[in-house]
């Protein structure tokens, strides 16, 4: 008899989970097409989100001190409260993070 035990954690490229509000992909693409050409003169306009949905994931081997943490995030911007954490970190949690950084990286015309 063969005993074991397997586990999965998900994770994201960068190791840190995505925490907030699910972008508008569709927007994004559109509104931010101009990252290509590198820095922007003008000012670029707030993002979009999907309304009323909100992920917590890719929290990896981390997930027991990151949950509490993504908890808190969601709770306060459900409850448009202050945020437990400030913009840097907020930043690197962002879940359209990724997709500005593929913005940014597509080739130039």
């Amino acid at each position: 008899m063969n005993g074991g035990r397997v586990g999965f954690r998900t994770s994201s490229p960068d190791r840190l989970p995505l925490i907030g509000p699910v972008p508008d992909t569709a927007w994004y693409r559109e509104a931010y097409a101009d990252l290509r050409h590198g820095p922007q003169r003008r000012l670029l306009p707030p993002a979009r989100y999907l309304p009323g949905l909100y992920v917590t994931t890719a929290h990896g081997a981390r997930g027991l001190s990151t949950c509490p943490l993504a908890a808190l995030q969601i709770a306060a911007l459900l409850e448009q409260e202050p945020l437990p954490l400030l913009r840097d970190p907020l930043d690197r949690i962002h879940p359209g993070r990724f997709l500005v950084r593929h913005l940014k990286r597509q080739r130039k015309p």
